[in-house]
C-alpha cells in the first residue's frame, strides 16, 4: 500500500501536451510532399508502373532528416511495392537504379553526400519549407491532369492551399473564383493515402 504522499504525487503529474508545433508542421509538409510527388509522377509507381498511392523516401526520414523534404528523395510507389517489396523484402536495388535514371547519377551522389549533414530544424525553417511546398503544389495542380485521382482529403488540402495563395497574392478579389478548381471527387476504389 502506498502512503498518501505518493498518491498525491501521482495525481499532480502533468499530462503530455500532445504534438508540438514543429511536429505538426513536419507532418503537414509530409502531406504536401506526398500530393506533389504523386501529381508530378501522374500516379505511376516507380517500380512496377502500376497506380501509385504512397510516397517513399529512398533515404529514410529518420536517419537522413536533412534531405527529408528533398524532391529527389521522393519515390511514388503503389501499396504492394512500398510495403512488400521495399520495406518487408528490402528490395531497394531496383528502386535505386530507377531513381538514378530519373534524377541522374551526379544528383544522386550529391543527395547521398548531403544526407550526412545535420538536419536544420526550427519553426522559421519549417515555415519557409511549407510556403515553398505550397507554391509547388499550386504549380503541380495546374500542370497535372490527374487531379481527379486525389482522395477527398487531398483535394480539400489543395483547395485550402489555393485559397491561401490567392488571398496572399490578390486579397479577396475575383481571382479566387478564377483559380482552376479540382474536379469533383470520383468514388474510385483506390485512393491516395496521405502519409
Amino acid at each position: 500500500m502506498q502512503c498518501p504522499k505518493h498518491i498525491k504525487e501521482k495525481k499532480e503529474r502533468k499530462k503530455p501536451k500532445g504534438k508540438s508545433d514543429e511536429r505538426k508542421r513536419i507532418e503537414s509538409i509530409d502531406q504536401l510532399d506526398s500530393i506533389i510527388c504523386l501529381l508530378n509522377a501522374e500516379f505511376t509507381c516507380m517500380m512496377c508502373g502500376g497506380q501509385a498511392s504512397q510516397l517513399h523516401h529512398f533515404f529514410s526520414k529518420k536517419s537522413h532528416a536533412n534531405i527529408r523534404f528533398e524532391p529527389n528523395n521522393h519515390c511514388p510507389l503503389c501499396f504492394g511495392c512500398h510495403m512488400f517489396r521495399v520495406h518487408s523484402a528490402g528490395d531497394t536495388e531496383g528502386l535505386r537504379d530507377k531513381l538514378i535514371d530519373k534524377i541522374g547519377f551526379d544528383a544522386f551522389e550529391q543527395m547521398k553526400y548531403k544526407s550526412k549533414d545535420l538536419a536544420e530544424r526550427g519553426l522559421p525553417f519549417l515555415r519557409c519549407v511549407a510556403d515553398t511546398k505550397e507554391a509547388t503544389l499550386c504549380q503541380a495542380v495546374e500542370k497535372s491532369e490527374m487531379n481527379y485521382m486525389l482522395s477527398h482529403a487531398a483535394q480539400m488540402r489543395v483547395l485550402k492551399v489555393q485559397k491561401k495563395f490567392s488571398k496572399e497574392l490578390y486579397g479577396q478579389s475575383e481571382t479566387l473564383k478564377a483559380l482552376p478548381e479540382i474536379k469533383k471527387f470520383n468514388r474510385l476504389p483506390y485512393k491516395v493515402r496521405l502519409v
